[in-house]
């Protein structure tokens, strides 16, 4: 697996580049229509067939064939106020940045294979209320965002965690399918970091609309560390900061979890 670390970090430059083009370009809920075209071209030319125009600015994107595993980011910046423009002040450019390197390791893998699917689910909308979120959620999985799925995967970066650990969510809906995932989660994220850098957490602060789709297939969240220590900047907040240098790790943990569902019988 040290292999598949390293693959991610030889990414971080990408991951990084792509990260700072998404957060010039902060566009709030149904308006992220140049964040989509970011996201597809990115996908395009790593071998993704992609479906555009789900609710509102949401896609799909699917390489390889055979058993399905997705994973879930969202897109939006928080929205303009009084006292500032539209800014990525959650950290969903990071995650999107993630999600992409990601892609890009396991689609190497996969690339003339018949041993599984790759989905990937850009959605619009989740910093909106929870209602209006959760209704991007169902549009996204009423177009097929879950067909044929086997699992669901998320990632958020996480601020208050310093950089280079990582937090897998307790599934809320305790099942013993949502647990199988989150070990499966949690032991990709151990081997990748060492067992003193992941713990375990039980809230879903930033997870919210992925439940919507845990509610339908099984699947896990984690938190990727991005702390700076000695300025923990809170989520939607002005100064709110994250160390990119870890930004690999997220790709890593995310490939890792989906290589070894894949590889289930």
């Amino acid at each position: 697996m040290i292999n598949l670390l390293d693959e991610a970090r030889d990414l971080q430059s990408d991951i990084l580049s792509l990260r700072r083009r998404l957060q010039t370009t902060p566009e709030p809920a149904f308006q992220e229509a140049a964040t989509a075209e970011t996201v597809a071209n990115a996908l395009k030319a790593c071998g993704f067939q992609l479906k555009m125009g789900i609710a509102e600015t949401g896609l799909l994107a699917d390489t390889g064939a055979g058993k399905v595993v997705a994973i879930h980011t969202a897109m939006d910046a928080l929205p303009a106020s009084d006292k500032q423009a539209a800014f990525h002040g959650c950290g969903h450019d990071a995650n999107m940045a993630c999600v992409i390197g990601a892609a890009r390791i396991i689609a190497r893998r996969l690339r003339g294979q018949t041993s599984g699917t790759l989905r990937l689910i850009f959605q619009p909308a989740a910093e909106l209320s929870s209602h209006a979120s959760n209704a991007a959620a169902y549009q996204m999985i009423e177009a097929g965002a879950l067909d044929n799925c086997s699992a669901v995967f998320g990632i958020h970066v996480d601020s208050t965690i310093r950089s280079g650990r990582a937090a897998v969510v307790e599934p809320v809906l305790n099942s013993s399918t949502h647990q199988h995932f989150r070990e499966i989660m949690q032991q990709s994220a151990v081997e990748l970091l060492g067992k003193s850098q992941v713990s375990l957490v039980t809230r879903t602060t930033y997870g919210c609309d992925f439940s919507r789709y845990l509610e339908k297939v099984p699947g896990s969240l984690v938190y990727l560390g991005v702390g700076i220590p000695g300025k923990f900047a809170s989520h939607h907040s002005p100064d709110f900061s994250i160390d990119e240098t870890s930004l690999y790790v997220g790709a890593a943990v995310l490939a890792n979890t989906v290589l070894k569902t894949l590889a289930e019988k």
